[in-house]
């Protein structure tokens, strides 16, 4: 299943190992890991909105727009799944 994380980008939950909220930033060690994340080409952002999380996955970072709290709750979604008798009736 895929997480959308805004910015027309959706990856798959399976390679997420952490998302994070942009206050973390602040940390020097948290600062030096996206810089050489950067560095190395596997931050992905979009400059157009503000950062209020970041997403560590398998092979990249990605900054969202998006609050962990929405994120959290769109991860554990399950969207397709049928519901349960009492809930559809």
């Amino acid at each position: 299943m895929l997480l959308y994380i805004g910015q027309g980008q959706s990856i798959p939950k399976k390679d997420i190992v952490g998302v994070f909220a942009a206050t973390a930033l602040q940390s020097e060690v948290t600062a030096e890991f996206i810089q050489t994340a950067s560095d190395e080409g596997f931050l992905v952002r979009n400059e157009e909105e503000p950062v209020k999380s970041f997403i560590v996955a398998d092979e990249r970072v990605y900054f969202s727009a998006i609050v962990p709290s929405t994120l959290r709750r769109r991860s554990l979604s399950r969207v397709g799944t049928a519901l349960p008798k009492e809930i559809s009736d």
